[in-house]
């Protein structure tokens, strides 16, 4: 949380991006590329802090975007609480797998 800002530079080959996720929930905002998973993940969250390309200047962009008016860890981390919330995600698992 001492972080003013976490950025995932990610060019291929990502998932989920659970370190992503991770920093959110730590209310740290986060710019990142759209790469795997990473935009399922900021377009819930805060869209305007996923860069529009896989290159240094959206990326340089969107890390702007994501100091200039962060909201509060606490309300960051309850966007992410509401969205990715384990027992959500564990029991729309088990519907996939009945």
């Amino acid at each position: 949380r001492a972080a003013d800002a976490f950025v995932m530079p990610t060019r291929e080959l990502e998932g989920l991006g659970l370190v992503l996720l991770e920093c959110l929930a730590c209310g740290t905002p986060c710019a990142a590329t759209p790469v795997g998973g990473i935009p399922e993940v900021l377009s819930e969250i805060e869209p305007s802090w996923l860069a529009e390309a896989v290159t240094p200047e959206a990326l340089a962009e969107a890390v702007s975007r994501a100091l200039a008016r962060p909201p509060s860890p606490e309300e960051l981390h309850r966007r992410v609480a509401a969205k990715w919330d384990w027992n959500a995600a564990a029991k729309a698992l088990e519907e996939l797998a009945s």
